[in-house]
């Protein structure tokens, strides 16, 4: 068999950017990267570094990968204008692409579960869907929420997704007493039963 790509693309400029990059060279294709987030930015790198995950290498795959890649698609404005600032070269390598949020396929979808049959404890549920790292303000969530759950027994929080700063979270509110009330429920790509 022939390998036929057009595009190798990676969803990130780290371990999959250096795979992707390392594809793209053996079979002389173009490299694709897409950035969801500012690898440079201080509270992003300062996140992996508090969940134990190897900063250093990071940085410099995306320091190795940035200015070799083809094509850069980033997810908002903000990543846009820090990549073109940090690699002015690559400025029109460059793509502004944003999330598309299919509403259609939403509206449309069936629920698989109902998020109180699951957690029967709670007769009124606060839903956190996020990433869990230094720029997604889940412990602001959560830090905001607990005068709430401390008063009001039947009140819980569900906290959909992963990251990097999960662990030390579960503690932070172990430590709290928050454990019966704030549930940790992992990263998924089904959201419609937790939506409607």
């Amino acid at each position: 068999a022939v390998f036929r790509a057009d595009i190798v693309r990676a969803t990130d400029a780290f371990a999959g950017g250096i795979a992707a990059y390392a594809i793209a060279r053996r079979y002389d294709r173009p490299l694709q990267l897409e950035l969801s987030i500012d690898p440079f930015e201080k509270e992003y790198r300062e996140t992996y570094a508090r969940g134990g995950s190897h900063e250093k290498w990071r940085t410099l795959a995306a320091r190795f990968l940035m200015p070799r890649a083809d094509c850069i698609v980033v997810r908002s404005t903000h990543v846009e204008t820090a990549i073109r600032r940090r690699y002015p070269a690559v400025s029109d390598h460059i793509v502004l692409l944003p999330p598309f949020h299919n509403l259609s396929a939403f509206r449309d979808s069936a629920p698989t579960f109902d998020p109180r049959e699951r957690w029967p404890q709670f007769t009124f549920i606060i839903l956190v869907i996020s990433n869990i790292d230094a720029r997604s303000n889940t412990e602001l969530a959560i830090n905001t929420c607990a005068p709430l759950l401390r008063q009001y027994p039947t009140i819980g929080l569900i906290i959909r997704g992963g990251g990097p700063l999960r662990g030390g979270l579960e503690k932070k509110v172990a430590s709290a007493g928050l454990a019966e009330k704030v549930v940790f429920a992992g990263e998924t790509t089904e959201l419609v039963s937790y939506l409607k």
